[in-house]
């Protein structure tokens, strides 16, 4: 059982976190060229590729998959259905997997590209608005925290969390 600050402290963060999920929806009235709408599913997966091909690697490393439904804690059917749409739409391309002939390497299109530096500015910028109040040492210390609270997201299942 938790304690009545611990209760309080918790209910806080839940109820931010909540709030703040609009960081991730695509900055409205977001279309391809051809006019086509762009959802949060497929800003996610686009950020998903450029994330994974990018952390020590060169801008063509190989994106499967099974690399963005880990990315995305989706199932790999359901990331196959997202990247569909995606495809769908022009903002990623497939081409056959150098690793593994079964599979198919996920790339960015021109699109995709322009997508992802978008969203991305999109979200920074929203975030510099939030913390412009904010000291140097508040932020670094906020980014740290925020930091571990993510990655031990990633490491405990909400099913398994305690009551």
């Amino acid at each position: 059982m938790y304690s009545t600050c611990m209760r309080h402290d918790l209910s806080a963060i839940d109820d931010a976190l909540l709030r703040l999920r609009r960081i991730w929806e695509a900055p409205s009235r977001v279309t391809t060229e051809q006019g086509t709408p762009i959802d949060t599913s497929t800003v996610l997966i686009v950020d998903a590729i450029t994330r994974l091909r990018y952390p020590d690697g060169p801008a063509h490393t190989p994106v499967h998959i099974a690399e963005v439904a880990t990315r995305l804690d989706v199932t790999p059917s359901t990331a196959s259905r997202l990247v569909n749409k995606a495809v769908a739409i022009g903002m990623v391309s497939r081409t056959p997997s150098p690793r593994d002939p079964r599979a198919a390497a996920l790339h960015l299109t021109e699109e995709g590209e322009k997508l992802a530096h978008s969203a991305q500015a999109f979200r920074e910028g929203y975030l510099a608005r939030l913390v412009a109040r904010w000291s140097s040492s508040e932020l670094s210390v906020f980014a740290t925290l925020l930091t571990r609270f993510a990655n031990e997201g990633e490491q405990i299942e909400p099913s398994t969390a305690p009551r």
